[in-house]
């Protein structure tokens, strides 16, 4: 989760991520919370 301090997601909060194939199938990363973004 990228963010600054304690890295925490409520339930449904609204997230861009990547997706990568994994061993096991895909998974997410560079998970990015929306409210973070727009203040950055």
């Amino acid at each position: 989760i990228q963010m600054d301090g304690y890295r925490t997601l409520k339930a449904g909060q609204a997230v861009r991520f990547d997706v990568h194939q994994g061993p096991k199938g895909n998974h997410a990363s560079v998970i990015v919370p929306v409210e973070a973004e727009t203040a950055a």
